[in-house]
């Protein structure tokens, strides 16, 4: 069967307690965790959208109080020295590609870092030499940062995955919804939350407890009767 897709956008919950270590993200999670004592300045987590990027440099900023800068901050005026004495996270670093002003704002970010013995965390859904940066001097700087790959859910940690966040919303639901899911649902954290919130709304207006029928009614995969 095709995999399905569909939108909802559940409010995201970076506390430490919901995150969840397996085999694809351990590098990742140790390389955070071994802060300061990192061999590089700049550290970068690699890897799609939905694997817990995100989460971690939130887990970071909080334990390092550091500044967080967007990408959309980076413009031809920024002015780099309001990080200048602050660990900086940036999420998405890699969308300054192709945007010079952007580009030359995170070499004078990186440089400033560099200077004052400070630390940056970035992610990415791509390592830095794949980019394509306008700037050398950028790209030169950033083949120094160290590049952890954080990978898509194993199926361990896709089931866990959904057992928690079924149990964050008070829900009690069968192994064979768990099942269904790991099936039909393309493996990912994004996709497992956006399922989990359509099948919590729909069990609400319904009034019914979590079932299979109720999980494909939810998602869109058919709307036959209850058995």
């Amino acid at each position: 069967m095709a995999q399905m897709t569909f939108q909802f956008d559940p409010a995201p919950n970076y506390s430490g307690d919901n995150f969840i270590v397996a085999g694809s993200n351990r590098a990742a999670y140790d390389a955070v965790h071994a802060w300061p004592d990192w061999p590089a300045p700049a550290v970068i987590l690699v890897g799609p959208k939905g694997v817990g990027k995100t989460h971690l440099l939130e887990l970071w900023s909080l334990h390092t109080a550091a500044a967080q800068c967007r990408v959309s901050d980076l413009r031809e005026d920024f002015n780099p020295t309001r990080y200048a004495l602050r660990p900086v996270a940036i999420d998405d670093a890699d969308q300054v590609t192709g945007q010079i002003g952007r580009e030359r704002a995170l070499l004078h970010l990186y440089n400033l870092a560099l200077q004052n013995k400070q630390t940056i965390l970035m992610t990415a859904s791509s390592y830095p030499q794949q980019w394509g940066l306008l700037l050398p001097d950028l790209a030169s700087r950033l083949r120094g940062v160290v590049a952890v790959e954080v990978a898509e859910p194993d199926e361990i940690l896709m089931q866990q995955l959904y057992l928690k966040l079924f149990a964050d919303r008070q829900l009690n639901v069968p192994q064979a919804v768990i099942d269904w899911l790991m099936t039909h649902l393309e493996r990912s954290a994004v996709a497992a939350q956006q399922a989990v919130a359509a099948i919590d709304q729909t069990a609400l207006e319904l009034q019914k407890p979590v079932s299979v029928w109720l999980a494909r009614r939810s998602l869109g995969a058919g709307e036959e009767s209850e058995e």
